[in-house]
């Protein structure tokens, strides 16, 4: 086990809840990205459950960091849970952001960058994946800890790509009006932060080995 304490466990479960949730409600934009651009008005019931996941997801660490308000763990480590867990909830916090932009402003999507924007989607969710084993190797296998790391990294890279080669392509395009392309824009900007966000995660864990190397 990653602590040794009732306590500690405690936080553990808490920490794997809370990246579990955030998980989901990052793929529930998956699918309701989805769903737009195939014009299926599932989207809405979709936008909601983000809303949803992203509140599930505050109370779980709301309760987390009261445990470790009450001791969890040596006062020099607890600081890195909390911030930990901030980081991780921003990612549920840029979901929220997407879906509402979605949600609200509902751009037009043309054909000729559809494939890249399911793309963009489809990298952002897989650049989640390795986050949950990062945390279960924190202690015992520090090497796949950095390793995971470059894969993300390399992931938010390819979504950065994605995002420059799309509203360059909106913004050549003489089919578009300025304002739709500037709701395009600003949709694959949210869509690009949740990467950015889990690079944060990211780098907090690579952070975290670092002070547990001897």
């Amino acid at each position: 086990m990653l602590f040794s304490g009732k306590k500690e466990k405690d936080v553990e479960k808490l920490i794997f809840r809370h990246i579990e949730v955030t998980k989901a409600t990052l793929q529930e934009l998956g699918n309701m990205l989805s769903d737009y651009l195939k014009k299926d008005q599932s989207f809405k019931k979709k936008s909601y459950n983000v809303h949803k996941l992203e509140h599930q997801a505050d109370i779980i660490r709301r309760e987390a960091e009261m445990k470790l308000y009450q001791g969890a763990f040596l006062p020099i480590y607890r600081e890195d849970y909390i911030i930990l867990m901030d980081l991780i909830d921003k990612i549920a916090n840029c979901c929220e952001l997407a879906a509402d932009e979605l949600t609200i402003t509902r751009p037009v999507i043309p054909e000729f960058i559809t494939a890249k924007f399911y793309d963009l989607v489809s990298i952002t969710v897989d650049a989640f994946d390795p986050l949950e084993n990062m945390f279960r190797m924190l202690e015992d296998n520090t090497k796949e800890v950095i390793s995971l790391s470059i894969q993300v990294e390399e992931k938010e890279a390819e979504v950065d790509r994605l995002a420059f080669e799309i509203n360059r392509a909106v913004f050549k395009s003489q089919e578009l009006e300025l304002a739709e392309k500037m709701l395009l824009k600003c949709l694959v900007q949210k869509v690009a932060a949740i990467s950015n966000k889990i690079e944060d995660v990211s780098d907090r864990f690579e952070i975290m080995v670092a002070k547990r190397a001897f």
